[in-house]
């Protein structure tokens, strides 16, 4: 094999290692609707668009926190809160990024941000059949709570209903306000 073709293989996780590095956690805001809504098209079969995002966050309904590195978004979660109460809208992280404590290093953010602004409970739907993300919500305290029949239209897939009650969490959620390598 020439020595070229080798590289190029190696490449692509070269520079996902490099752009790594570089990555944050942060709140979104709406100059970041147009990096959501093209996160948004490649994971979900019924995104939110550009306008929609813009317009959820700054009118405040919604607060969003991504990853972010070398001006890509590599994840980010979506949610709303009402009194003590929120609720996750979407949470997405790019394919390539999957599986590799990026969504766990969101979601413990996002976790941490919840109890600074006083929230007790949280709420979320998730595919019956996602067994990564169910894997993920359980690890950090999110228990069954119900299922909701044929909740997703394009499918008739069943959603669980998941709750978390911070106050149950061990300890305090780790601080996450660093950059993740």
């Amino acid at each position: 094999m020439p020595r070229h073709e080798g590289q190029a293989k190696t490449a692509p996780a070269k520079a996902r290692a490099a752009l790594a590095e570089a990555m944050d956690l942060r709140r979104l805001g709406p100059e970041h609707s147009d990096l959501v809504a093209d996160l948004e098209r490649l994971c979900f079969p019924t995104p939110w668009n550009a306008e929609q995002l813009r317009q959820g966050m700054e009118q405040g309904s919604i607060r969003v926190y991504g990853v972010l590195a070398a001006g890509k978004l590599l994840g980010y979660l979506s949610y709303y809160a009402v009194g003590d109460e929120a609720e996750v809208v979407n949470f997405a992280v790019g394919s390539v990024w999957r599986r590799q404590g990026k969504g766990r290093a969101l979601l413990g953010h996002v976790l941490q941000k919840w109890r600074e602004e006083g929230i007790r409970v949280g709420f979320l739907e998730v595919r019956a059949s996602n067994e990564a993300a169910i894997h993920l919500y359980t690890s950090c305290g999110f228990r069954q709570m119900g299922v909701r029949r044929g909740y997703y239209p394009e499918t008739g897939e069943d959603a669980l209903l998941l709750k978390l009650t911070l106050a149950d969490l061990p300890g305090p959620v780790e601080r996450t306000e660093r950059r993740y390598p």
